[in-house]
């Protein structure tokens, strides 16, 4: 990314405590900034209440021009919502999408999150997504949907561009190695299977793959 004009960076109180990932964000910065670009940050809070920040860091953030954003309108809310949706090509209706601008006040990020979320559970119940199905969705009433490790892979192969034969394969080739390991972490992080399962489905010998990859 150091060749770009504008670099956009969210939620950055994610690399809290995590000081490599920090080190190489300041470096791109600087080559960045040198190269005549611009940069956005954007954070849940202010930088210096951000605990575990690298001074360097929180220097580049100090010097910068720091604005508060104002929570989404319910109207601003509805329109992203559609927009999410008809870019999934969700049959929502307009009820129901205001039914769930109104829930709750929410980022852009996680109002997609919601209707990937809305969308899963209908496909899961065969059910169209209408008010009464939202009304449902929002009390808790309707179950999530199980993610599985042949889901995960499929997404991970997708994201990274190489095989699933790959992914799952004994292969250690630096290409598939670094998506492998993403893999197993979002097993671990996202279903119930134990360590020595995750490890053998995706071409690893034991449960140990899986805490290095984590």
């Amino acid at each position: 990314f150091q060749n770009c004009r504008l670099f956009v960076c969210e939620e950055i109180q994610a690399l809290a405590r995590r000081p490599e990932s920090q080190k190489a964000l300041v470096s791109l910065m600087d080559e960045i900034l040198l190269e005549g670009g611009q940069i956005v940050l954007t954070a849940d809070r202010m930088p210096g209440e951000i605990a575990g920040f690298d001074a360097r860091l929180l220097s580049r953030c100090h010097a910068a021009a720091c604005i508060r954003l104002a929570t989404l309108k319910p109207e601003s809310r509805l329109e992203l919502l559609a927009h999410f949706a008809s870019g999934r090509q969700i049959a929502a209706t307009t009820e129901s999408l205001r039914l769930l601008a109104d829930a709750r006040p929410a980022s852009p990020r996680e109002l997609q999150s919601l209707v990937i979320q809305l969308e899963a559970a209908a496909r899961q119940e065969r059910n169209r997504i209408d008010v009464a199905f939202v009304r449902r969705f929002l009390k808790g009433e309707i179950e999530k949907p199980a993610i599985t490790l042949q889901e995960i892979a499929r997404a991970v192969a997708r994201h990274f561009h190489v095989k699933l034969s790959e992914l799952r394969s004994t292969t250690r080739s630096h290409g598939v190695s670094l998506p492998r390991q993403c893999g197993m972490h979002l097993g671990r992080c996202l279903t119930d299977e134990p360590l020595t399962r995750i490890a053998a489905f995706f071409g690893r010998k034991n449960h140990t793959a899986v805490i290095h990859a984590c």
